[in-house]
């Protein structure tokens, strides 16, 4: 598992892209991982793109996780957008490539986990997330950053933490 896994899966899409909107649905079947001898049946996912009064929003559901995403602007700037707005704004050291956007998009990020343990094996091996953990991540269009995060047990290895709760910003404040 990890590094030698082979992918199967069936593929369904009907997209249109368009004035910086993406909507349409892909459907990814009968979803299963081999790494060694053991093969993972991952199950499907689906993944819905709409545009509603401005705002983009990309929803994914499978067996697994279950994410939305809500965006007033491109959904394709956020992975840009978070790191400029995190990390690379504490450590610009080790971070000097990376820039803060100026984007006023704001956008809300949910996340909410089943079990995982087959998907984490081969992404993440080592690397567990409890059944029913929700993390949230919401952007303001002042570019305040928010996070919240629950898990009942969140384990990497033989390292774990029970009972997890967690809330950041980058609002400079204690």
């Amino acid at each position: 598992k990890g590094s030698d896994t082979e992918l199967t899966l069936g593929i369904f899409s009907e997209i249109s892209y368009g004035n910086k909107s993406i909507d349409g649905d892909i459907s990814l079947s009968d979803i299963k991982m081999k790494g060694g001898s053991d093969t993972d049946d991952i199950g499907d996912l689906l993944i819905t793109a709409v545009t509603e009064g401005g705002s983009n929003i990309l929803k994914l559901e499978s067996s697994f996780m279950k994410a939305s995403l809500k965006s007033d602007g491109p959904v394709t700037e956020i992975l840009k957008d978070l790191p400029g707005l995190t990390v690379a704004r504490e450590l610009p050291a080790l971070f000097s490539h990376v820039q803060e956007t100026p984007s006023s998009a704001g956008y809300d990020i949910r996340i909410e986990f089943n079990d995982s343990r087959n998907i984490l094996s081969h992404l993440f091996p080592g690397l567990y997330i409890a059944d029913g953990s929700i993390m949230d991540i919401s952007v303001n269009d002042s570019r305040e950053l928010t996070g919240k995060l629950h898990s009942a047990r969140l384990a990497y290895g033989k390292n774990f933490i029970k009972g997890a709760e967690l809330s950041v910003d980058n609002m400079d404040g204690s």
